[in-house]
């Protein structure tokens, strides 16, 4: 096989907040504090390239990946595996003007991690005017009882999808 995918969200990961203590550089060579940390460094460490991505929420990334960027002085400890692996970064936004700090952050995630950035874009186009926004809005609110209906269906195309890759989990 000439690759193999693997998947993994930064919120099925319990990864808590840094406490500045070191322990990871100086003494233990990995974060001391208890969670999820070490499970998700170790499929960065693994990979051969990273597509990292995430969606906008109220002009920012999902609060997960600051998280980790907390945690990154552990990563100083892999710098020989993690220098310079190949990297894309994407933003999903929902109207241009408006992915604020998002297309920074995932920047910033992949420095951190010392790849290399080849390539970071911000996907937008979701929304043209205020009107598809209201219009989105009304569709959002009836979304429940439309899943509802559809559930089978989608049920089908996520079988399929999961069968894609390997989920890391917890």
């Amino acid at each position: 096989m000439p690759h193999e995918l693997k998947l993994l969200r930064l919120q099925d990961f319990k990864i808590l907040p840094c406490r500045g203590c070191y322990q990871c550089l100086f003494k233990t060579g990995h974060c001391v504090i208890e969670g999820d940390l070490a499970t998700v460094v170790t499929a960065i460490v693994e990979a051969d390239a990273l597509i990292v991505s995430a969606p906008t929420y109220f002009l920012g990334i999902n609060s997960c990946i600051k998280q980790f960027l907390d945690r990154g002085i552990s990563l100083l400890a892999h710098i020989e595996k993690l220098w310079h692996k190949p990297a894309v970064g994407v933003v999903i936004a929902g109207i241009e003007g408006k992915e604020g700090y998002s297309l920074l952050a995932i920047q910033s995630f992949l420095k951190l991690i010392m790849a290399v950035n080849k390539q970071s874009r911000i996907v937008y186009e979701l929304f043209l005017s205020k009107e598809e926004a209201v219009k989105h809005r009304e569709w959002l609110l009836g979304m429940k009882s439309r899943f509802i209906e559809q559930k089978k269906a989608l049920k089908d195309v996520t079988r399929s999808y999961i069968k894609q890759g390997i989920w890391i989990k917890p």
